[in-house]
């Protein structure tokens, strides 16, 4: 029996669409715009779904942008303080911001995917290595831009049974 195994991969444009919604709720009413590849990006968060769909959705950022992300993270859930300028975030808060980012974007992103499935605890690196690029039937991967920092978000299947490996 042969599996479409691209068919449960969200297009970029489902990603983009499912970003731009968590983005607008916890971020920045400011649209994501296409961007070029980051380089070297300073931080990744990802979380992992395991269950009848495996995969792992990251987002990578540089730091000025991770740093950015907490802010307006923080700003909106502190009443009142979107009007004053936030304190710079601690290294705990832009890890809780970020990983919390990942997590809310991976639990949208499980809802459309089969059931049953399971979605992991955040995990927050400093310095990653952007992903391999294992082709469109394997992943999807969307470069974007917000307040000129380049965010990059990576979805990548993984663990497939034998039989649903592309030929």
């Amino acid at each position: 029996m042969s599996i479409d195994v691209a068919a449960t991969l969200p297009s970029a444009e489902d990603l983009h669409a499912l970003l731009d919604q968590v983005w607008e709720s916890f971020v920045d009413t400011q649209p994501l715009l296409p961007a070029a590849p980051a380089n070297a990006p300073a931080w990744s968060t990802s979380v992992s779904v395991d269950g009848a769909w495996r995969g792992t959705i990251a987002l990578y950022l540089s730091d000025v942008g991770a740093r950015a992300i907490a802010n307006a993270m923080l700003a909106n859930a502190r009443p009142g303080a979107i009007e004053t300028a936030p304190e710079p975030p601690t290294e705990e808060d832009l890890l809780d911001a970020i990983g919390e980012l990942a997590n809310i974007l991976g639990g949208n992103l499980k809802s459309l995917m089969p059931e049953p499935s399971q979605l992991s605890l955040p995990v927050v690196v400093r310095q990653p290595a952007l992903p391999a690029d294992h082709g469109p039937e394997l992943s999807c991967r969307l470069d974007l831009s917000w307040q000129g920092e380049t965010i990059t978000a990576h979805v990548q299947l993984t663990d497939l049974p034998e039989e649903q490996h592309p030929a």
